[in-house]
């Protein structure tokens, strides 16, 4: 039984990935799983295409995404049509990225033309050891480019089928075998991604490439197609630490955040009413003392930060472990994070403070983190980890209590076009950069010296500057400082910003009275033309004894200036642009 993935979905639809189980075998080529290869991509699979026919009068176009100018996570991981290239996809993807790609396939209207056809799209898998792409989507239709008659089904399982040897000379190569209908003369549009592998910024060679092949994964019969990414420029997800030893009373501190409402959506930024450019949300920082610990114990604090370079947010999870000495013979301590949304383009984010009290002898410590990472979009494991190491040696305290007060500091900004928000003046500590009430993209920062558990809250009023389409968010980062500006806990806090405007443009005409014979009308044309090269067409008809005044309404426009043309009509006076 040959089961594929049969596509007839739209960009509106949320296409995750479908688990697939490939059982046919043809002697096509030769699957064979690598040892060590990594373990979601399953069993291996053997080339198979339903329809074994060769594409005949098919001209291809394969494209990659390059420099994207929309939030992927809103758009379900498709660039605008105007971010599509067919060269060097630059550097803008980095690990764990599903970088949009684009297939174009045009059907000419000779006899000959083949309506069935197969072909297989390819992704640099894994070379030298070093993994490069480790999913290929289920390919899907994008209805607003594409015919009625397109279809496409799709070989591969969940992440794609293996090809060993890959192609080009690399390794291993990931695969989807693609059987595609459509009518002579169309044209068909199939949106997909592939997903840059863990450890991918160690892929061999100067670029990692994604191919478009007939269904023996060769050239002939449809030329070469490829897009390709520059390794150097790819960013690795990272992990970070720090880790400090002190003897003696210490406080521990904590500190949390949280958002209400944890999104705002301003639904038409056209209306002039209240609320309608401009809300509320309220920031809460809650900080909390524990302790003091004991004379004479070790308190050992590490701290480990995740960096995620992808446009998207990834899950971590990190386990920690504390060892006694230079080396991992003597586990002191086991610490999880449990699972953390790391936002996307973040730069070491705080993902977990381990803490661990030491009542023995030694002087010298040492800690090893290790992350896995869960794909939120595909829900496909993620293969590999990352790693951190730190180590540390007891500081001796004064015999003072440490960290009996510490800095509690709150940073916030805000990013998309035409947002910018303002801060109350709050009830507790005060801002060393900004004035209240003033309008700003920040940051703003603030302070306080606490000596006990507290909380304060921000009241910030969050604005449109103008009717537009726009997203963002608004990011505020609260962290506790304490002796010798060591930091002892940080939290995070992203409230998502969308906002929708609802644009309409009205012509008005008027002919003179009496101006019409009876059973005479008349049509009027109009061009109109606006941003984004808008263009548009438009009527007004006048009859014999109806209205000398009429009007057409255009709606769900862009905000902008938009330019009228009425078309000169034969015995009637020749109008302006408007």
């Amino acid at each position: 039984m040959d089961t594929r993935a049969s596509t007839r979905t739209r960009l509106s639809v949320l296409p995750v990935f479908i688990a697939l189980i490939l059982n046919l075998m043809a002697p096509v080529l030769s699957i064979a799983a690598p040892e060590g290869a990594p373990g979601p991509l399953g069993a291996p699979e053997a080339a198979v295409a339903v329809s074994d026919i060769d594409p005949v009068h098919v001209s291809t176009t394969l494209e990659g995404c390059k420099d994207p100018s929309v939030n992927l996570e809103l758009t379900n991981f498709v660039c605008a049509d105007a971010d599509y290239t067919t060269g060097n996809l630059g550097k803008s993807w980095n690990e764990l990225d599903l970088v949009p790609h684009r297939l174009t396939t045009s059907l000419g209207t000779q006899d000959a033309a083949t309506t069935t056809y197969d072909l297989a799209i390819v992704a640099d898998h894994m070379d030298g050891g070093a993994p490069g792409y480790d999913v290929i989507s289920v390919p899907v239709i994008n209805e607003a480019l594409s015919d009625d008659s397109c279809q496409v089904e799709a070989t591969g399982g969940a992440v794609g089928s293996i090809a060993d040897p890959g192609i080009g000379g690399t390794d291993l190569s990931l695969y989807r075998i693609l059987t595609i209908t459509q009518d002579k003369g169309t044209t068909c549009v199939f949106d997909y991604y592939e997903r840059l592998a863990l450890g991918s910024h160690l892929f061999p060679g100067s670029s990692l490439h994604s191919n478009l092949t007939n269904s023996e994964l060769g050239t002939q019969g449809i030329g070469a197609r490829d897009v390709s990414i520059p390794v150097k420029e790819i960013e690795p997800q990272e992990l970070d630490k720090d880790m400090t030893a002190t003897q003696g009373q210490a406080y521990g501190w904590s500190v949390e955040k949280s958002a209400d409402p944890s999104s705002l959506h301003f639904a038409n930024t056209c209306l002039e009413t209240d609320g309608a450019r401009s809300a509320q949300v309220e920031i809460t920082i809650e900080w909390t003392r524990s302790g003091p610990t004991a004379s004479g114990d070790t308190l050992i604090t590490t701290n480990i930060y995740a960096t995620n370079p992808a446009h998207r947010t990834i899950q971590v999870n990190v386990t920690d472990m504390i060892y006694e000495g230079a080396d991992q013979t003597v586990l002191l301590d086991t610490s999880g994070s449990g699972p953390i949304n790391v936002p996307a383009f973040s730069d070491e984010v705080l993902v977990l403070s381990h803490q661990f009290i030491y009542d023995g002898t030694a002087t010298s410590f040492n800690d090893v983190a290790t992350a896995t990472y869960t794909d939120l979009v595909t829900g496909i494991a993620v293969p590999g980890q990352t790693t951190a190491s730190a180590s540390a040696t007891t500081t001796a305290s004064d015999g003072a209590t440490a960290n009996a007060s510490v800095l509690v500091t709150d940073s916030e900004s805000i990013t998309g076009t035409g947002l910018t928000f303002s801060v109350a003046q709050p009830s507790l500590g005060a801002f060393t950069n900004y004035t209240a009430d003033a309008s700003t993209t920040g940051p703003v920062d603030w302070e306080y010296t606490a000596t006990d558990s507290g909380s304060v809250t921000f009241v910030k009023t969050v604005t449109v500057d103008a009717p537009r389409t726009t997203s963002g968010s608004l990011s505020d980062t609260a962290t506790i400082v304490g002796d010798g500006q060591t930091t002892l806990g940080s939290d995070s806090e992203s409230v998502a910003i969308t906002a929708d405007a609802e644009v309409s443009l009205t012509i008005n005409k008027t002919i003179p009275a009496g101006a019409l014979r009876s059973g005479e009308s008349v049509t009027f044309d109009f061009n109109i033309s606006g941003p984004n090269d808008f263009e548009d067409t438009a009527q007004i008809t006048f009859t014999f004894g109806g209205l000398t005044t009429g009007s057409a309404t255009l709606t769900g426009l862009a905000p902008g200036e938009y330019t009228v043309s009425e078309q000169p009509k034969a015995g009637w006076a020749t109008q302006e642009d408007q």
